[in-house]
């Protein structure tokens, strides 16, 4: 059930994925990795009043082990972190964080929430100790790779990347990440359009998916046909990490095919602070490259909200 909600959730058709969460529930009782999945997937739609709701099922549950009281404390800080009162979330999840259980997809469940709080520096160790335990896990992997991007870790962002890529080379999120780590260190740019070109065919709206692939197409000597991408793609609500990242694939296209006004405008948008030191050591040196900015410059189209 889980993994055909996490393939339903990633093409798009996220109320099918929600319900098949919610449906586990009542026709199997309580299930840790479904119920896990659900909580994340209502926090990442803000659903906080449902999150909490669903707190309160789980300690409904009859003859409640530790293992699902522990779960309920999670799922009740995932509120708190979406509801503003991130220093109580905290405080519960490293609380949570330091208690030995005897399954690892609680501590998994503690590190996602970890990051999701803004306190992926505790999420890290957490993940390292259960490595171990979860190895053959897809869905830790890409947590781990969620943690490591919080840090802005290259190093750990590749190999959590690689591990979840080589476990299942054909589930769209290892596809997908693999993808970006070796555009971020421009390394085989061949194997990133191999990777991202098919992901594109079929999860067209996905904007991650459109963001590599036109990058993964810039890298290969086709900056035109990235451009259309961009230009045509509407960026959703996103953080100013996220959006900072966008953006320097823009420029980065915008500079490929010459366009200097449009590579300056787009770089004045681009929050540095964001950016991989990698990232931002090639964007200095990119810049001695641009001719002079002018006075005077008609607005870049990139990509719009």
């Amino acid at each position: 059930t889980v993994e055909l909600a996490e393939v339903c959730a990633f093409v798009g058709q996220r109320k099918r994925a929600l319900n098949l969460l919610s449906g586990s529930f009542d026709r199997f009782g309580v299930s840790l990795v479904a119920t896990i999945r659900y909580c994340a997937m209502l926090v990442e739609d803000k659903q906080w009043a449902e999150i909490r709701a669903l707190a309160l099922r789980i300690r409904m549950y009859p003859a409640l082990p530790n293992s699902l009281l522990a779960l309920a404390s999670i799922v009740e800080a995932e509120a708190d972190v979406g509801e503003g009162r991130r220093d109580v979330a905290e405080s519960t999840l490293r609380r949570l964080s330091t208690y030995e259980f005897e399954e690892p997809e609680l501590g998994l469940a503690i590190a996602t929430s970890l990051v999701l709080a803004n306190v992926s520096e505790a999420a890290v160790p957490l993940l390292t100790k259960l490595e171990p335990r979860l190895d053959q896990s897809i869905e830790f992997w890409v947590a781990f790779f969620e943690a490591a991007r919080a840090q802005t870790n290259l190093v750990l962002m590749t190999r959590t990347a690689r591990r979840c890529y080589e476990l299942e080379p054909t589930h769209p999120t290892a596809r997908n990440n693999y993808a970006g780590v070796l555009l971020l260190q421009r390394t085989e740019p061949e194997l990133a359009l191999e990777l991202t070109k098919e992901l594109f065919a079929t999860i067209t709206n996905n904007f991650s998916v459109r963001i590599n692939h036109a990058a993964a197409l810039n890298a290969n000597g086709r900056a035109a046909e990235a451009r259309e991408i961009l230009t045509s793609t509407r960026l959703p609500q996103m953080s100013l990490a996220d959006l900072s990242q966008c953006l320097l694939v823009y420029f980065d296209v915008a500079q490929a095919l010459g366009l200097a006004e449009e590579a300056w405008q787009v770089y004045d948008k681009i929050n540095r602070q964001f950016l991989l030191p990698v990232q931002r050591q090639w964007l200095e040196n990119t810049l001695k490259t641009l001719p002079p900015r002018s006075i005077a410059a008609p607005t870049a189209p990139g990509p719009t909200r």
